[in-house]
């Protein structure tokens, strides 16, 4: 599968609340950060690098 266009360079504004919740939990959910494509292609390869280190 070939990787679909990088959206991931482009700014993307977090609010008073993403920051907040961040600092406060660690993570955070970006929405509309990547496009389906963009997740279907990267899901597999995140989840194989979560296998090796859990």
């Amino acid at each position: 599968m070939k990787f679909p266009s990088v959206s991931l360079s482009q700014p993307y504004q977090l609010s008073k609340d993403h920051i907040e919740a961040y600092r406060r939990n660690g993570h955070i959910l970006l929405k509309s950060v990547c496009s389906p494509e963009e997740i279907q292609y990267i899901r597999p390869l995140i989840l194989g690098v979560v296998e090796e280190v859990v």
